[in-house]
């Protein structure tokens, strides 16, 4: 008597999806074997005796969520350098296989990853950390004896006047004033009252605690 290759019932046995191995799959085992094979990469795409189960015979037979779920999988497993959200709680799929860099918008929390770094999305006069030019921005950081913003990559060059240093990126956030650690040497004087510290130029700042 025929019966499933899984779990070796005979009820609702689907003689319709034949297998190349000549198995065959009741309606719950396939439906199983492919949310597996969506939910883990590693049992993808879904095989019975190392062979890859026929896809278009099996769609019919399975729920919608399971469909749809199979085809996610297909577009997030095709490609071999894959986008995620940069949000590691979020991680959502973005797409892959990029040859030129790209913004991609997360459907799910609505950030933007940048394509080639996998990080947040630049400005376009910020560096990107995946850019051919890298290493010749390093080059000329060590030439000008300057250093590069931890935040967004500009060189930065002094030529003069106190060792306080400030990135075109240091911005006002929530009316405090952010310092970007961009100089190898201490900002400040340690002297202050509470929030306002004093720095080598003699400007007073408000830095957070």
């Amino acid at each position: 008597e025929e019966s499933c290759v899984i779990c070796l019932g005979s009820n609702h046995l689907l003689r319709e999806v034949i297998t190349s191995c000549g198995h065959f799959f009741c309606r719950n085992c396939l439906d199983q074997a492919f949310l597996l094979a969506a939910r883990d990469e590693s049992f993808f795409p879904p095989k019975c005796c190392q062979q890859v189960l026929p896809t278009g015979s099996a769609r019919p037979f399975l729920p919608v969520r399971t469909v749809c779920a199979f085809r996610d999988a297909e577009k997030e497993y095709g490609p071999k350098n894959r986008v995620y959200c940069y949000k590691s709680e979020c991680s959502t799929f973005l797409d892959g296989d990029f040859e030129t860099k790209v913004d991609l918008t997360c459907s799910k929390c609505g950030r933007q990853t940048c394509s080639a770094c996998k990080g947040p999305k630049h400005l376009e006069t910020q560096a990107c950390a995946a850019d051919a030019d890298d290493a010749a921005a390093a080059k000329l950081a060590k030439q000008v004896h300057g250093v590069r913003c931890k935040s967004c990559l500009r060189v930065l060059e002094r030529f003069g006047g106190c060792e306080h240093v400030l990135s075109p990126c240091c911005t006002f956030s929530r009316g405090i004033f952010e310092i970007a650690d961009c100089w190898p040497f201490s900002f400040f004087f340690p002297f202050g009252h509470g929030d306002e510290t004093v720095c080598r130029c003699g400007a007073k700042v408000n830095i957070p605690p």
